[in-house]
């Protein structure tokens, strides 16, 4: 599916839309889970400087080294602080997974607890984010135990408590971050 570059180029066009990149000065842009690079591809296009994050995937690796993505290996976990590359002014993750832990012995996905969430968002926005800046998260919906898929609504709650603009039907969280983001629970 990730051949489709035209179609996934115009979803990404779409993202940078959102995120108000069209027609500034250059930012600078933390991608996370930056699959094969569209995104960074269409932000380096725009003049932003932009670095991916992603675990080893040979054609994410193959498609971004032909859209000339920085594109750097790293798994994010919970509670694990990301490698020190400076600050940025857009931190993003979209169709997030990296918060999938797997399954249990019953065959249960699991996934990062809201505590986890506030672990990451706390060091992006205190260690990672230049001031004034912006979060950016997109969710993938969670398997439940049923089969049923949802996004995660502790997470989408605690966000919007936080100060986040939320769009819960899309599973959007978006923070302007002028300082260390404290998720209650």
């Amino acid at each position: 599916k990730y051949f489709d570059v035209c179609f996934w180029i115009m979803d990404k066009i779409e993202r940078a839309k959102r995120l108000d990149l069209f027609d500034r000065p250059p930012l600078r842009i933390l991608d996370l889970g930056t699959g094969a690079g569209h995104f960074p591809a269409v932000c380096a296009a725009l003049g932003h400087e932009v670095i991916g994050l992603d675990v080893e995937v040979p054609l994410y690796a193959d498609l971004a080294r032909l859209m000339k993505v920085d594109r750097r290996i790293f798994r994010l976990s919970p509670r694990e602080p990301l490698p020190d590359l400076g600050r940025f002014d857009v931190i993003t993750g979209a169709a997030v997974s990296f918060d999938s832990l797997g399954r249990d012995d019953k065959s249960v996905r699991r996934y990062w607890t809201l505590e986890d969430w506030a672990c990451l968002i706390r060091h992006l926005s205190e260690d990672r984010s230049r001031y004034p800046g912006r979060l950016y998260f997109e969710l993938t919906s969670q398997v439940l135990a049923d089969n049923s898929l949802r996004y995660n609504q502790r997470l989408l709650e605690a966000c919007a408590r936080a100060g986040a603009d939320v769009v819960a039907a899309n599973g959007r969280i978006s923070f302007g971050v002028d300082g260390p983001i404290v998720l209650g629970a």
